[in-house]
């Protein structure tokens, strides 16, 4: 149990540290690790490590956070619309058809920047067979101290 909050806190650790002026996708620098990829939460034909985030405390810059996901589904699918209810939204997702059992990221672009205090935000996508994948993430922003 703890080697995999071990590997879990690792991962949280390198996703949340990408930064909004990188616009390259982790896979692009280093290839997915798999066998270190966990994949514990399913939604529909959708497993990730979690659809519900907690992202502890960022600072008030603009963040990406990119989220691995698989799909385990017979059927063909397809990303047809992303969601969100404010200045957050998923920027990058894979537009073509589902395969299953190959995994994708999405990318996430947090805007924090003069934001302080607690949040806790929901987004999605609705698939092609009608099924919409829900992400909640939560935490809290703090002030960047200046050196």
């Amino acid at each position: 149990m703890k080697k995999y909050i071990l590997i879990i806190s690792i991962l949280i650790t390198i996703i949340i540290s990408c930064s909004v002026g990188n616009r390259k996708n982790l896979t692009e620098n280093k290839p997915i690790q798999k066998d270190t990829l966990l994949f514990l939460d399913t939604m529909f034909n959708i497993v990730t490590d979690s659809f519900a985030n907690n992202m502890g405390r960022v600072t008030s810059f603009d963040k990406r956070l990119i989220k691995y996901f698989k799909y385990i589904g017979n059927d063909t699918v397809s990303i047809v619309r992303t969601w969100t209810g404010d200045p957050h939204f998923i920027c990058e997702y894979p537009h073509e058809p589902l395969i299953k059992n190959q995994i994708y990221s999405i990318e996430i672009c947090f805007s924090f920047t003069g934001n302080k205090g607690t949040f806790n935000k929901t987004m999605g996508f609705n698939l092609t067979n009608g099924d919409i994948i829900i992400f909640r993430f939560k935490g809290e922003i703090v002030p960047t101290e200046i050196k």
